[in-house]
C-alpha cells in the first residue's frame, strides 16, 4: 500500500511539471501571435516608476489590455530609422506614424528598424514588437505581402498581441488595407501615455 501511495505521488509530480510546461509553452505561443518570435516586449525595466495609471475614464482599456501589455510596451522614441529593404514601407510607416506620432525616417541596416525580405519565413510576414525586426515573404503564395507588411507595422508599432476580426488590416488573414478606428484608437491611447504605464 506504502509503494503504490508514492507511486501516486511521483505520478502527481510528474503530471503538474507537465502542466506547468503546458502553461509556459501556451504563454509564450500566445505573445508570438502571427509568427511574432516570443520575444521581450515589455523592453528593459524602466528607470523611473511613474504614478500614472490608465484608467477607462481615459478610453477602451479593454481593447488596450487585449493587444498589449501591462504595464504598457511602446516605441518610447519618436524618431524611428528604418532600414526598409522592400522599398515600399514608407507610405505605411507614415500612416501609423500619423496614429502614433512616431515619425520614420530611411537609415542603415541596424540603426533602428530593419525591413527584411526572407522568403524562408513560412507566414507572408512576422514582427518582433517594439524592437524588430520585420520579416515579409514576397514570393507564393504572399501575393498580399504589402498588405502583410502593414499589418506587420501595426505588430511592431504596439498592436502586440492577437489579431481583429473586423475586415482591417489587423485581421489574422487580410485583404484589407484599412486601419480600423478600435486600432486606431487604441494606438492613440497607448502613444498618449509614457512607457511601462500600468493599466487599470
Amino acid at each position: 500500500m506504502e509503494e503504490r501511495r508514492e507511486r501516486l505521488k511521483d505520478w502527481i509530480f510528474r503530471l503538474s511539471v507537465v502542466a506547468v510546461m503546458m502553461i509556459l509553452t501556451i504563454i509564450a505561443i500566445s505573445f508570438s501571435g502571427c509568427s511574432q518570435g516570443a520575444t521581450n516586449i515589455t523592453g528593459p525595466s524602466p528607470t523611473t516608476t511613474t504614478t500614472t495609471m490608465i484608467t477607462e475614464k481615459d478610453g477602451d482599456i479593454a481593447y488596450l489590455k487585449q493587444h498589449n501589455v501591462n504595464p504598457t510596451a511602446r516605441i518610447s522614441r519618436s524618431i524611428v530609422s528604418v532600414y526598409d529593404e522592400t522599398g515600399m514601407a514608407q507610405s505605411y510607416l507614415n500612416e501609423w506614424g500619423a496614429i502614433t506620432g512616431l515619425t520614420f525616417v530611411p537609415g542603415p541596416k541596424g540603426s533602428g528598424l530593419d525591413i527584411l525580405i526572407d522568403n524562408s519565413i513560412l507566414n507572408c510576414g512576422e514582427a518582433h514588437p517594439i524592437y524588430g525586426p520585420i520579416k515579409i515573404r514576397t514570393t507564393t503564395p504572399c501575393h498580399l505581402y504589402l498588405i502583410a507588411l502593414k499589418h506587420e507595422i501595426g505588430h511592431y508599432v504596439g498592436f502586440i498581441m492577437g489579431h481583429t476580426t473586423d475586415g482591417g488590416v489587423m485581421d489574422a488573414s487580410s485583404a484589407s488595407e484599412i486601419i480600423t478606428p478600435p486600432v486606431a484608437n487604441m494606438l492613440k491611447l497607448l502613444y498618449s501615455f509614457p512607457v511601462h504605464t500600468p493599466i487599470a
